[in-house]
């Protein structure tokens, strides 16, 4: 079982260890495109990526919760201090407001989708056409599973087609979005489905951590499916995983963010651009597969201590798009730490 950041304890002080705190994008670590910021102690962190003359954090901090608004404002007083300046990618209200009562600007960059598990169920007029669906697969003879990829029950091999053939002539992302690599699913539950003759169709992998009070969580993090799969694959596997998350006492699970699905929040002079980019992302298709699953959302922060809203944009769309060396597990300057409080010791990756 990986430690609930899923990050490797040494790399917190023992103070720290059984205590620490970490969040939804905590997973996103494995794929070797960041480093952490520390503050002095490592009593919490961000992940983070140059570019273009900035470091771009990604998600709200993580470790001892007393320390995480100090991490946000230590990394902001980093990139002045190093000449870089600073951007905030996906925060959340919390730290978005400290911010923005230190002078920064911020705009909306998402929602997060939640789904509080304890009063999750699929009964009701509500979730008719969900149910629908999963009827028909599994009379049919298709059958959904959750198991671990290390214990043998679901073939690298199966796995690796599967996500070769959804990928198509296309590359993987990054930083802020998953990426298929040994890292990504290893010791991880995976959602899976099988035809009626057994063959892996489709996949969702699932990531974990703990909260301040010792609640754990569950986040989706790769969804890969077979052209050609069935109607209402995914939306099956959604409901398969998430009531196993449910049996299991997990308190929530994240659906992700549905990046830049709310152009009518953003200031007007940011909506230009994020017209561009919806013609080649589907940004409100994504919300609207979220939404069947009736999530609470939760607003996501871009941060910018003087850049303007478009070279942000530009910035995070480089970051996202910019290849990695497949198979990495660990981010070249991992564990690169600040010896101070104005962090001034942190080595670039």
């Amino acid at each position: 079982m990986t430690s609930p950041l899923l990050l490797p304890m040494d790399m917190f002080s023992a103070a720290t260890i059984g205590d620490a705190v970490g969040t939804s994008f905590t997973h996103l670590l494995h794929q070797g495109d960041k480093s952490v910021f520390w503050t002095a102690g490592r009593a919490a962190g961000l992940m983070y990526a140059p570019i273009g003359g900035k470091y771009v954090a990604l998600g709200d901090p993580f470790g001892l919760p007393d320390a995480c608004v100090d991490a946000v404002r230590e990394f902001a007083a980093f990139g002045r201090s190093a000449g870089r300046g600073s951007l905030f990618y996906h925060l959340g209200e919390r730290y978005a407001e400290a911010l923005r009562a230190d002078g920064w600007r911020t705009i909306q960059s998402g929602e997060e989708a939640i789904v509080r598990l304890p009063g999750f169920h699929t009964g009701g007029k509500a979730w008719l056409k969900l149910r629908t669906k999963q009827n028909k697969l599994l009379r049919d003879g298709y059958r959904c599973d959750v198991t671990r990829a290390d214990d043998g029950s679901v073939a690298w091999g199966e796995l690796q087609r599967v996500s070769d053939a959804w990928l198509g002539r296309r590359t993987e992302k990054s930083f802020s979005v998953g990426s298929f690599s040994e890292a990504a699913v290893i010791d991880r539950p995976v959602a899976s489905l099988r035809s009626p003759e057994g063959a892996l169709l489709a996949f969702v992998t699932l990531a974990e951590y703990r909260d301040a009070d010792g609640a754990q969580h569950a986040v989706v993090d790769l969804m890969r499916y077979l052209p050609g799969s069935p109607p209402g694959t995914m939306e099956v596997l959604f409901l398969h995983a998430l009531g196993w998350a449910k049996e299991r006492g997990y308190a929530t699970c994240s659906l992700g963010v549905a990046p830049l699905a709310n152009a009518e929040a953003m200031p007007r002079y940011v909506r230009p651009a994020v017209a561009l980019l919806s013609k080649r992302y589907n940004f409100q298709g994504l919300r609207h597969f979220k939404s069947k699953f009736h999530p609470e959302w939760t607003k996501r922060y871009i941060a910018a201590d003087g850049c303007p809203a478009w070279l942000a944009l530009a910035a995070i769309g480089l970051l996202v798009h910019r290849r990695t060396r497949p198979g990495r597990t660990q981010p070249s300057g991992l564990y690169a730490a600040a010896a101070t409080a104005d962090s001034t010791s942190l080595r670039d990756s």
